[in-house]
């Protein structure tokens, strides 16, 4: 009984996985949607959108709508737009945090009861608007040839006015990703 449980015991511990940490920027990428597609799209969307915003004359701020993933597979869209929000914001574009005016109107309202110190309060009217929001729809169309599966993804991105409803800017990103499907049968 012994040597069957220690038999058990090494079975077990020989096939726990290891993790290790590669660079991202290095991922070939895989049959899903992950570090390649992601660095990728937000490489290419920071420095189109920053060539276009660089030149405008006037105060910039950005809001960020969905982006909508309308495709087969799973894709954290909130992971693009946050990459994307960040290597921006590091440029000096600045963005609109709309999920904290709740929270921020809810200041203004204590800093006006007379409660807070009227020299730390915040006062009504300092919350801004953005004047463009960042919004987007990732797809794909799935073809199967033979044993391959061909998926064509396609990432746009587009900058709309919010006071003119203008898209001011739009880019995208493709991937054609071919991968071979195991067929089992008896």
């Amino acid at each position: 009984m012994k040597k069957i449980l220690f038999v058990m015991t090494v079975v077990f511990f020989g096939n726990c996985a290891s993790t290790q940490y590669t660079d991202s920027k290095k991922d070939t990428g895989s049959r899903q949607w992950g570090a390649k597609e992601i660095n990728e799209t937000v490489d290419t969307m920071v420095a189109s959108l920053y060539g276009n915003l660089k030149n405008k004359n006037q105060d910039i701020l950005i809001g960020v709508n969905k982006i909508r993933n309308r495709t087969s597979e799973h894709i954290d869209t909130t992971m693009i737009a946050n990459e994307i929000s960040t290597k921006l914001i590091k440029r000096g574009i600045p963005f609109i945090d709309k999920s904290q005016r709740a929270e921020s109107v809810k200041e203004i309202e204590f800093g006006q009861t007379g409660l807070a110190d009227s020299e730390g309060a915040i006062s009504a009217g300092k919350l801004r608007s953005p004047n463009y929001e960042l919004s987007g729809d990732i797809t794909d169309n799935v073809v199967y040839d033979g044993n391959n599966k061909k998926q064509f993804i396609i990432v746009t991105l587009k900058l709309v006015d919010v006071a003119t409803t203008a898209v001011v800017w739009q880019d995208r990103q493709e991937f054609m990703k071919v991968s071979k499907e195991e067929k089992y049968g008896w």
